[in-house]
């Protein structure tokens, strides 16, 4: 109890570190640090969900989950965003080029961890499918959107296969495989 005591405390602690630079808006590594929240909330569910969890400990997992969710789909609405206007500019130099490529790593890393935030969030219910079924099918549009507008890129990639887990999850053995 002591270890999960301390644990739970350094975890509200790197939250509230980042939490706190995340004030500085014009930061150049903002949307890195945007990404290390989610995934600290992400990682902090998993490490809740790791035993044999109790109802209370499931619904903290489940708000931990939801909430890298969340984190993740305010980064891929900004990085969306900033990627369309840098679309539009012509020849774009060196750095600027850098710049773009790093946002769009970052921008397909937010849109798949968000999409497997909820999927995991589903897990925290007794009876996923059935209780966390709207869960899975907003994670199945993030895959779907991801491996088919993506596929490219690694994180399109790595989306197909979740994509087909979320379908087999869902009773569509035949989509899944597919």
């Amino acid at each position: 109890a002591r270890n999960s005591d301390r644990r739970s405390e350094n975890f509200r602690l790197a939250q509230a570190e980042i939490t706190e630079f995340l004030k500085q808006k014009e930061h150049p590594r903002l949307s890195e640090a945007r990404l290390k929240l989610g995934k600290l909330q992400l990682v902090r569910a998993t490490q809740l969900m790791g035993s044999e969890p109790d109802e209370k400990t499931r619904s903290e997992a489940a708000k931990s989950y939801l909430g890298a969710s969340k984190t993740f789909d305010a980064i891929v609405e900004d990085l969306r965003g900033k990627l369309k206007e840098m679309a539009t500019a012509k020849a774009p130099d060196p750095a600027l080029k850098s710049l773009r490529d790093r946002y769009r790593g970052e921008f397909l890393q937010a849109m798949n961890s968000a999409a497997e935030s909820r999927r995991l969030a589903a897990g925290t219910y007794p009876d996923p499918v059935k209780d966390g079924k709207e869960l899975l099918e907003q994670a199945l549009k993030s895959f779907t959107e991801l491996s088919e507008s993506y596929g490219r890129y690694a994180q399109g990639a790595i989306a197909t296969l979740q994509r087909g887990q979320v379908e087999e999850q869902l009773g569509s053995k035949g989509k899944a495989l597919d």
